[in-house]
């Protein structure tokens, strides 16, 4: 990470003391949000936060949905904490053997690249896992980190109690498949009511402004290189950053579900906007169990993030 991008970084996010005990709530917003929602189907969970002040509005804000990738910030913000701590080296090399590739039925950059395995640093696993969104790497960090429950018990720590990490991408790909339709149909069925690995859209607003105001309990270096991974992730750009203003500052994370007899599980996207005014918006957008075309979920997330942008621009 170059000196250059640590200099934006800090500039764009450093925001100093947070004073409003009792933030106010954009009642005008929340009901934005419901409109824009219906034409999704299934169930839509948004929240979104101007973080300099923590006015704040939701829909759905304490419901609990499916992470899928986006699960993979809290891993991040996590093994982060441990380098931080000297449980881990950033330098650390993992070799990923064969059986440890995730390839099939998810994002996996790294199978796709070394399908007969391959040596990784623990930085470049980070990067990987949250710019590309890799499976493979995503897996390897929380075995190296003390596995989900230590996700989890770091969230807590941070004060976010309605997120929760309970399984990597392999048992998560195995409790959503089976050998024939029916038993994916039930699957998935039991996977749209299940606690585990589940985020409500208000808790995960709260964790993108701890990363926002620098209360993420990072040292300087490992908060920048986070948020350089975020600018930098390469997953769908048509979510929150689909209907922003070119050139647009987000620092995001995706996730995506699977669909299952037309009905597409979960397509998610949390992140941080940089408003031209210099100030900085948290949004956190779920659209879960919809039958709708992924371009019209995909919209849906992006217009309340536009609608998010303009209400806190004036």
């Amino acid at each position: 990470m170059t000196r250059v991008f640590s200099a934006i970084a800090l500039a764009l996010f450093s925001l100093g003391p947070f004073a409003p005990a009792k933030p106010p709530v954009a009642t005008s917003l929340a009901r934005q949000f419901a409109g824009i929602a219906k034409p999704a189907g299934g169930r839509v969970g948004a929240a979104a936060m101007l973080v300099e002040t923590g006015e704040r509005a939701s829909l759905r804000g304490d419901e609990r949905f499916p992470m899928q990738s986006v699960f993979k910030l809290p891993v991040a913000l996590h093994v982060l904490h441990e380098a931080d701590a000297g449980r881990v080296q950033l330098s650390r090399e993992i070799t990923l053997t064969k059986a440890d590739l995730r390839g099939a039925g998810g994002i996996d950059p790294i199978a796709a690249r070394w399908p007969d395995g391959v040596t990784l640093s623990v930085e470049e696993l980070l990067r990987r896992m949250v710019s590309n969104s890799d499976n493979t790497a995503v897996d390897a960090l929380m075995a190296a980190s003390g596995g989900p429950a230590a996700v989890t018990h770091r969230l807590i720590d941070l004060g976010i109690r309605a997120i929760r990490v309970d399984r990597g991408e392999r048992e998560l790909g195995l409790d959503l498949s089976g050998p024939t339709p029916a038993k994916q149909r039930a699957a998935f069925a039991r996977y749209a009511h299940d606690l585990r690995d589940t985020a409500a859209p208000d808790a995960a607003v709260d964790l993108l402004a701890k990363i926002a105001r620098n209360e993420d309990q990072l040292t300087p270096a490992s908060h920048d290189r986070l948020l350089k991974w975020m600018i930098e992730t390469e997953t769908p750009a048509s979510r929150v950053k689909g209907q922003l203003p070119a050139g647009t500052v987000v620092a995001h994370k995706t996730g995506t579900g699977p669909d299952v007899a037309g009905i597409n599980s979960v397509t998610n996207d949390i992140g941080l906007i940089t408003l031209p005014n210099g100030r900085h918006v948290a949004v956190a957008v779920f659209v879960a169990t919809s039958s709708k075309p992924l371009a019209v979920r995909e919209a849906t997330i992006a217009q309340i993030a536009r609608a998010a942008y303009d209400y806190w621009l004036k």
